[in-house]
């Protein structure tokens, strides 16, 4: 019996090393784009994934069993016309009463996955700017995505397999965009 244990957990251990090694890898890209919109401070962002594999992404947060969802792990610098940088957070619930589980999106090859972004909403708690004004003026805005796994110890009792996920643990950053408000 203790050799069948002691098996079992050593095989158990390289499959974890082994699933460790093979996650830490990153041979796919990721792009990030920025597209306006007509409105000068509503643009729609875009996670690409340009390569032959697929990816998984922790893009934020969902409540209320997915209900609700905040792509909260793209962020922006903003660069106002008087030369300032801002650096934006999107918005997110002011009060969570729930459950709360990350915004896991798949990502096969190819595929594209978007939202929308209001510029007006976001806040730069960085600069302890809690309501963001747009003085007329040419403004620069670039994206930026951390990939993050997500670690047992934040997943909910029900859902630790998603942990064992191979999330895409890299950075991408958008090319600038220059828009201008009236």
């Amino acid at each position: 019996m203790r050799l069948i244990v002691a098996g079992t957990l050593l095989s158990m251990g390289l499959a974890q090393a082994g699933f460790a090694q093979a996650s830490d890898s990153q041979p796919e890209p990721l792009d990030l784009t920025l597209v306006a919109t007509p409105t000068p401070t509503q643009f729609l962002v875009e996670l690409h994934n340009p390569g032959r594999g697929d990816l998984v992404l922790n893009v934020g947060i969902a409540l209320a069993n997915g209900s609700k969802q905040y792509p909260d792990r793209v962020l922006f610098t903003l660069a106002m016309p008087d030369g300032k940088v801002r650096h934006l957070e999107p918005p997110e619930p002011g009060f969570i009463a729930g459950r709360l589980d990350p915004l896991i999106v798949p990502l096969p090859a190819g595929a594209t996955f978007s939202f929308p972004i209001d510029l007006k909403k976001c806040t730069a708690s960085r600069e302890k700017i809690w309501k963001l004004g747009f003085p007329p003026g040419r403004y620069t805005l670039q994206a930026q995505y951390s990939g993050a796994r997500v670690p047992g110890a934040e997943a909910n009792l029900d859902m630790k397999g998603i942990a064992l996920m191979p999330f895409w643990t890299g950075n991408a950053q958008s090319s600038p965009v220059v828009f201008a408000v009236p």
